[in-house]
């Protein structure tokens, strides 16, 4: 994923479209979370370029009806935006 944008956005995405589908496992939730702590992790620098994708992978599935959105999507996904948050230092001046 550091080397290649297209399976970046690729990966990100899929969380988003399977809580719109309705499709959500707790395997889903943990690959992705993993995943993408991963990749913040060993992100040398986030660029505005890089949050621009995953910031609305991350909030997307937030605003869904609650019946779509089970209570392991929201702990995943806060743990992986405050993860951004602090590592890119995008957000703080």
């Amino acid at each position: 994923m550091l080397k290649n944008q297209d399976l970046a956005r690729f990966v990100v995405s899929l969380l988003p479209t399977a809580i719109k589908k309705g499709l959500t496992h707790h395997v889903l939730l943990a690959f992705n979370a993993a995943t993408l702590h991963d990749f913040i992790k060993r992100s040398k620098n986030i660029t505005e370029g890089t949050v621009a994708y995953l910031l609305p992978a991350l909030l997307e599935p937030l605003q869904q009806k609650p019946k779509k959105l089970s209570k392991d999507a929201v702990v995943s996904l806060v743990h992986v935006g405050s993860f951004l948050e602090v590592h890119s230092g995008l957000f703080y001046s």
